[in-house]
């Protein structure tokens, strides 16, 4: 059986993707991120968007590194974010929209986080500097990567 996923078209008409045509991408994004086995990986996208494939769990796996994936549930990735304290997360805007109105998200410690990947809409320069804020220390806009 082999995979096909499409892209969302964010940026462009969406594409269709086969798993080789992602491999390329995977390892790309290991490398940005400087991905290794002893890194911790919290994953919540779902695993019918690409960035599950090409930014989170793949390039987690790929790499070694321990992954943990769950649905986005604000409670639950505060939660987990204070259970494993992850060194490479990968939020959306909307994900911190609805963050921000979470008992717990003013005080998140997130200084064990080493890169940060953010993108899927327009990001602003106030979202990445409370993140910045929270200890976050490389935040990337990988928008329309």
């Amino acid at each position: 059986m082999k995979t096909t996923i499409f892209t969302s078209g964010s940026t462009k008409k969406p594409k269709q993707i086969t798993h080789n045509d992602m491999l390329p991408h995977i390892k790309r994004s290991v490398d940005e991120i400087g991905l290794k086995s002893d890194d911790i990986v919290l994953d919540v996208f779902p695993s019918n968007v690409i960035a599950h494939y090409t930014v989170t769990a793949q390039p987690a796996i790929y790499a070694g590194a321990h992954l943990i994936s769950s649905s986005f549930d604000p409670y639950q990735y505060i939660r987990l974010f204070n259970e494993f304290k992850p060194t490479y997360i990968s939020l959306i805007p909307r994900h911190i929209e609805v963050l921000n109105k979470v008992k717990g998200w003013d005080e998140l410690d997130m200084s064990s986080v080493r890169y940060m990947v953010t993108g899927s809409q327009t990001v602003t320069q106030e979202i990445i500097n409370q993140l910045r804020a929270k200890g976050v220390q490389t935040v990337a806009n990988w928008y329309g990567m």
